[in-house]
């Protein structure tokens, strides 16, 4: 009897050590608020998913990835709570949707490390960020995203590229300056010659599918432009008819955009995985950056070109990887305003 009380007693204090320990061999230890709505949102979703999937297998931890019902902050808010009383230590949220739970849950789950990507978190009726120490918001960088477009243009072979989007947004102005000082440094490398390449742009008004913006985009193509980056979706596809009729090629923005014609060249992405993965690393190292808004690039694998689905004839793996790097430690020193250029003459239309 007494040897039988005391195999109960063991058996007890080692469940309360390791609940003690926060070692829960159940909990779900990282989280992902998965978005409702837009199917670029669950694509996003889903790529984070990956990044975080990925490091949980590495680490032999559990997580979860939590559905609302919609996208009322209610709802939101229900599924952080969900996820925290599992066991989350970090918790990813993506969008504006998530951007009022996010101020919430920062303030009543103190111990949780909270990343909002694409916003910051915020009151009801208040654009005022209110950022707390357990809480990362993070954009990605759009320069950077631009750069890997226009250095990949010209590193194929291009010397007539196209610039072709709808609104004349912030978005667009940062990916445009970095389309132009990609394509910039990637002619300087090459050792071309004063206006040897030659740069179209153009803001159609809308993001829509539209004879217009094809009727643009063949116009360019039949005066040589050879690459024409569109980094709106619904634009992108009226580009990609042009290219097929034209028979030349486009890059897309974002996400992967090889579904909508086989004349897309690549992608220059916002890597959800990549930036989940490494955020995620930076925790466990104890380099958690909270109470701060971050701008992610290529040093924090926040974003990349579509290597996987690219069709490159002249622009190799190893020299990809070469430029990257030198993205990561800063060798190119990108404004959001571009700079003058010297080897890219802009056609403004």
């Amino acid at each position: 009897m007494k040897k039988k009380l005391a195999v109960l007693l063991l058996g007890g204090l080692a469940l309360l050590n390791l609940t003690a320990c926060g070692e829960d061999p159940d909990a779900k230890k990282y989280a992902l608020i998965v978005n409702k709505g837009t199917e670029e949102y669950e694509q996003y979703s889903g790529q984070a998913w990956e990044g975080i999937e990925k490091f949980s297998g590495e680490q032999g931890v559990k997580c979860g990835k939590y559905e609302p019902e919609g996208n009322e902050v209610s709802a939101v808010t229900t599924v952080i709570d969900q996820a925290v009383d599992e066991g989350a230590e970090v918790v990813f949220c993506i969008g504006e949707d998530a951007a009022e739970a996010v101020y919430k849950a920062q303030k009543s789950h103190k111990k949780v490390h909270f990343y909002l990507i694409g916003a910051e978190p915020h009151k009801e009726k208040s654009e005022e960020p209110s950022i707390r120490e357990n809480t990362s918001a993070v954009y990605f960088d759009e320069v950077e995203q631009g750069f890997l477009a226009g250095y990949a243009a010209v590193s194929e072979g291009a010397r007539s590229v196209g610039f072709l989007a709808g609104e004349k947004s912030e978005r667009n102005e940062k990916l445009l300056s970095g389309f132009i000082q990609g394509a910039e440094a990637a002619a300087s490398e090459a050792g071309l010659n004063a206006g040897a390449v030659t740069l179209y742009q153009k803001y159609t008004g809308e993001n829509k599918l539209s004879p217009a913006y094809m009727a643009d985009a063949i116009e360019w193509y039949k005066n040589n432009c050879e690459i024409i980056f569109a980094p709106d979706d619904k634009v992108a596809a009226s580009v990609a008819k042009a290219a097929e009729n034209q028979n030349r090629e486009l890059i897309c923005a974002d996400a992967d955009g090889t579904a909508i014609s086989a004349q897309v060249l690549t992608s220059a992405n916002k890597d959800y995985a990549g930036f989940a993965y490494y955020a995620l690393k930076q925790y466990v190292n104890e380099s958690f950056a909270g109470e701060t808004t971050t701008i992610a690039g290529a040093k924090e694998s926040a974003v990349s070109l579509d290597m996987e689905h690219a069709s490159f004839t002249a622009f190799p793996q190893e020299a990809y990887l070469a430029m990257y790097q030198k993205l990561c430690d800063g060798s190119y020193a990108l404004t959001e305003t571009a700079p003058t250029t010297t080897i890219v003459t802009i056609v403004a239309e």
